[in-house]
């Protein structure tokens, strides 16, 4: 029921401006203010006249009936009588529809004319030579419709419609340059859905209130979007890059066996290129969606992982494949070093880096696991190291730093260390690349 009561009432609004609405807002709470005001001090106004109408009134009749001021007919709003003992009246006046002739000595009386005018009187008798003994002092005063008690009221009223157009006017002009930054937005995101370009900005004025920090935040939103943006081309891109050349290989040893192939032995040497392609393109398909299962994976499941017990395992498995290529393991762990994580998360970050550095040592790797604030792990090899310039670009995706081999000589699909990078974050960890002296890259793991 109060749902559909507020859709009455304000339906007609729905399709005005923020600006109007605000402004509207604050004028009806204006009105309704400078309304009561008003109300009050009509209301109060005749009290007061009335209390002030009192006083003056007991005082014009006692200053007369003593014989401390000359008596006068009319003063200060008070009209002045004088009666002898037996009612009659010996100078003075009254007001013209004014009938009373009893006295009521020492109290304020009211009366109402036939017009409905409202009086207040007041008797006393004198005390003074001047007038002489035994008569009496009536004192008038009216007090309805009496315009010196309603001057501010009607001022008040009479100003007020000028004063709430001043406020309405300057406030509309307020809140339409402070929401200048809301209609920036708006018109920013209506370009971008138009045009689908990213790059558009607003532009936002220095200030630390609401709007101006919602603008910021709405640019640095933009820029986000703009550069996932980019990362996507970028990745379809180099995905579509990097699989043409299998498949291009693929179609044309298929098309070779088809229309030349002689003997069994041809057939099967197509058929170990295409396989060898195959795998390729099976292995680089299987790390882009491991990879977009990282990206799209806030926090992972953990639990207490034996780190350096893990490591030593993992060397051993290693060994084998370092013997063969005659390239050193050497490794110094620390005992008993634990961490929270993902088992088989971590244990993919330190096959990716063991991985890496065989492929590029020239005789040694070596491996450090410590502990001191955080858990440290470095894979160091002596081969070829990695130039200032690409250290930067080394975690893109399908990046690769040896120019000199060719796609189909390097088996590798430029995505570990992207995967690596990310399990990191994925740990609230850290890696860095650097130098390893005299040659080589060190990779550290910081967790």
């Amino acid at each position: 029921m109060l749902n559909k009561i507020n859709k009455l009432l304000f339906f007609p609004f729905k399709k005005v401006s923020l600006t109007f609405k605000i402004t509207l807002w604050y004028t009806t709470f204006i009105v309704l203010l400078i309304g009561s005001l008003i109300a009050g001090i009509f209301l109060v106004s005749d009290s007061v006249v009335e209390k002030n109408s009192e006083k003056k009134l007991i005082e014009e009749v006692a200053e007369i009936a003593s014989g401390s001021d000359k008596f006068t007919p009319f003063e200060d709003g008070v009209t002045l009588s004088v009666y002898d003992k037996d009612g009659n009246l010996i100078a003075g006046s009254v007001p013209r529809n004014f009938k009373v002739n009893d006295f009521s000595l020492g109290a304020i009386s009211e009366y109402k004319d036939v017009n409905n005018n409202k009086y207040l009187y007041y008797d006393s008798e004198t005390s003074s030579a001047r007038l002489g003994n035994g008569k009496y002092v009536r004192g008038i005063v009216q007090v309805t419709n009496n315009i010196n008690g309603w001057i501010l009221p009607i001022i008040i009223s009479i100003g007020s419609p000028f004063v709430i157009m001043v406020i309405m006017y300057g406030g509309y002009l307020i809140i339409r340059s402070s929401l200048k930054p809301v209609r920036d937005m708006t018109e920013t995101a209506d370009a971008i859905a138009k045009s689908n370009d990213l790059t558009k900005r607003i532009y936002i004025e220095d200030g630390t209130d609401e709007v101006h920090k919602l603008g910021k935040v709405f640019n640095e939103m933009l820029e986000t979007l703009e550069n996932s943006s980019k990362r996507e081309r970028q990745f379809s891109s180099d995905v579509s890059h990097e699989l043409r050349t299998p498949i291009s290989v693929i179609k044309a040893e298929s098309e070779y066996g088809a229309k030349y192939t002689d003997s069994l032995e041809d057939a099967k040497e197509s058929f170990d290129v295409i396989e060898r392609q195959s795998k390729r393109m099976t292995s680089m398909i299987n790390q882009i969606l491991e990879l977009a299962r990282l990206d799209s994976r806030l926090e992972v499941p953990k639990q207490e992982v034996k780190l350096s017990e893990k490591i030593k395992h993992t060397l051993e498995d290693y060994k084998i494949l370092f013997d063969n290529r005659n390239i050193k393991l050497s490794a110094t762990i620390e005992e008993d070093i634990s961490i929270f994580a993902n088992e088989a998360l971590i244990m993919r970050m330190i096959d990716n880096l063991l991985s890496n550095a065989l492929k590029y040592a020239e005789t040694e790797v070596t491996v450090c696991l410590a502990k001191r604030n955080r858990v440290i792990l470095e894979v160091a090899d002596d081969g070829i190291g990695i130039s200032d310039n690409e250290k930067k670009h080394i975690w893109d995706r399908f990046y690769k730093v040896d120019k000199s081999r060719t796609t189909t000589e390097d088996n590798s699909s430029g995505l570990g260390l992207s995967i690596t990078k990310k399990i990191v974050e994925l740990h609230d960890g850290k890696i860095a690349v650097l130098d390893n002296k005299p040659k080589g890259t060190r990779f550290v793991v910081n967790l």
